[in-house]
């Protein structure tokens, strides 16, 4: 009889004491002969690097004999005559090696054996442990030019020639299973970017040299390389383009994907501004333009009034009355109905919740079993088209269903944030529209907390003109009536479409509104 283990059953401490202290072991039944196999690792998976111990653990009860079997050339028994064979209760075992192996062990009992609660009809009794073995962890990666796939060349003092505002692609080509990548990219005038994923894409937008360093680890080690001087960004030719349009506090800023000329001399009647907050409208001009002496690819707005985070802002430039242009010469094209995104703190942010599914699995997305139309959908954490990352949430609501679903840890616990009863918070998303339907009904999507929930309150309600095929931000507003830790109920609704509605999101917000 043969059992396989991946996951190995748990030795708790108060067991380790008893073992150590050579008192006797009482297996989990009152029965004299009872398998109980365990390892160092308990039940966390049995992974480790090379040169990494590992201690295999006999806890049975009424064992006549017993004998290990390790494969062949791969390990070093600890006090042992040969490295392949063992007939302790304890074996210390360091693998030298990587690769996925067996270790067995076979058992001879004084009777009948009982696995569990459960009898059989052998005095023997045989258990395979898997054990899988990395590579020390080693730092490398490839990138390339989006544009042509042409390579760059990884060595200090390259200054690989890259064209400011095109894609480049980095990704990691690191040994040993590293689970965290981080890239560091450092100008030469000091400069500091940093990006995560074992795969990430970048405009670069200053034409200077840069340094490249990739750090790759997991929570069995580390490694990083470095190059001085790997890539130099030189000027284009290509239209520039508008990255995004950000709003912090008094100050409007464009976004552009590479450094910008000197806009102070633009015109100010270039640029109007809609502003409007509960149906208001209110009158914002715009006054001068800087460069942000932290990212030149940003062209700062001043302001004539007072805006607020809770307003709705939509800027429209007209390039025949404007000069805004590149460092590189090239002019900005006009803007209509630029959507305005505030900076706001993301309360979740300070919380265990995964705002941006990068460390959560399918599992920690559960349905909350509403039954109805509310069962019919897909939800997977997917590394397919992030809008920041490495990860976002794909759904797929099918035709005539809908979705809901909550955010909870390994354990089966809401993950919760706390609010202030009284406060109007934003609560939002980033959504990219992979297919509306049939559009003859329009799904949507919101986001409702619970307790204390408002059945009320909107979300990203999908009308016929929301855009397929790109990133949208879309928000609603609401009031906590009390303060308390709250948890999200994310419904989706399809009922009506004779067709699929799929779509990613990305970047949950909750952030406290400045009301007028």
């Amino acid at each position: 009889m043969k059992k396989y283990i991946n996951k190995l059953l748990v030795l708790t401490a108060s067991l380790l004491v008893l073992w150590a202290c050579e008192e006797e072991y009482i297996a989990p039944t009152s029965e004299p002969n009872h398998v109980y196999i365990t390892t160092s690792f308990g039940t966390v998976e049995s992974r480790l690097q090379i040169n990494g111990e590992m201690d295999f653990i006999d806890l049975s009860r009424g064992v006549v004999s017993r004998k290990w079997t390790f494969p062949e050339g791969v390990v070093e028994l600890t006090g042992e005559e040969n490295n392949v064979t063992s007939e302790k209760d304890l074996v210390k075992a360091s693998f030298l090696k990587a690769g996925v192996y067996e270790v067995k062990v076979e058992q001879t009992f004084a009777g009948n054996v009982f696995i569990g609660d459960d009898p059989q009809s052998v005095n023997k009794y045989d258990t395979t442990i898997v054990v899988t073995v990395l590579d020390s962890i080693k730092a490398n990666f490839e990138s390339r030019r989006a544009a042509d796939n042409s390579v760059l060349v990884n060595a200090d003092g390259a200054l690989n020639e890259v064209i400011a505002g095109r894609d480049i692609i980095f990704e990691t080509k690191s040994t040993g299973e590293p689970s965290d990548l981080n890239w560091v990219f450092t100008s030469a005038s000091g400069k500091e970017i940093n990006i995560s994923g074992a795969s990430v894409t970048h405009k670069f937008s200053s034409m200077e040299a840069f340094d490249i360093t990739l750090i790759a680890s997991s929570n069995l080690g580390a490694d990083t390389i470095s190059y001085k001087n790997f890539m130099n960004v030189i000027p284009s030719t290509d239209p520039v383009d508008l990255v995004g349009i950000t709003a912090k506090e008094n100050v409007i800023g464009l976004v552009y994907s590479r450094d910008m000329f000197n806009p102070a001399t633009n015109n100010p009647e270039s640029i109007s501004l809609t502003v409007t907050n509960s149906g208001v409208d209110y009158p914002v001009n715009v006054t001068g333009f800087t460069l942000d002496p932290l990212a030149n690819n940003i062209v700062l707005l001043s302001l004539d009034a007072d805006i607020y985070n809770s307003d709705l802002i939509t800027l429209n430039y007209d390039d025949t009355k404007g000069n805004l242009r590149t460092l590189d010469g090239v002019n900005a094209s006009s803007i209509t109905d630029g959507q305005v995104v505030f900076e706001k703190d993301n309360l979740l942010a300070t919380t265990s919740f995964d705002l941006g599914f990068e460390n959560s699995t399918n599992a920690n997305w559960p349905y909350l079993w509403w039954g109805g139309v509310w069962e019919n959908y897909n939800f997977e954490v997917s590394s397919a088209l992030p809008y920041e990352g490495k990860s976002s949430g794909y759904v797929v609501m099918e035709a005539g269903g809908g979705m809901i679903m909550g955010h909870r840890d390994d354990s089966g616990t809401d993950i919760t944030f706390p609010l202030e009863g009284g406060k109007t918070y934003e609560v939002g998303c980033w959504i990219y529209m992979e297919s509306l339907g049939d559009k003859t009904s329009i799904p949507d999507l919101r986001f409702y907390w619970s307790p204390n929930t408002d059945w009320g309150i909107g979300g990203a309600f999908f009308d016929a003109d929301f855009p397929e095929g790109q990133w949208v931000y879309t928000s609603t507003q609401v009031k906590a009536a009390a303060s308390d830790n709250y948890s999200f109920m994310i419904r989706g609704h399809n009922e009506f479409n004779s067709q699929e509605c799929k779509f990613y999101m990305d970047n949950i917000t909750v952030a406290e509104l400045d009301l007028r």
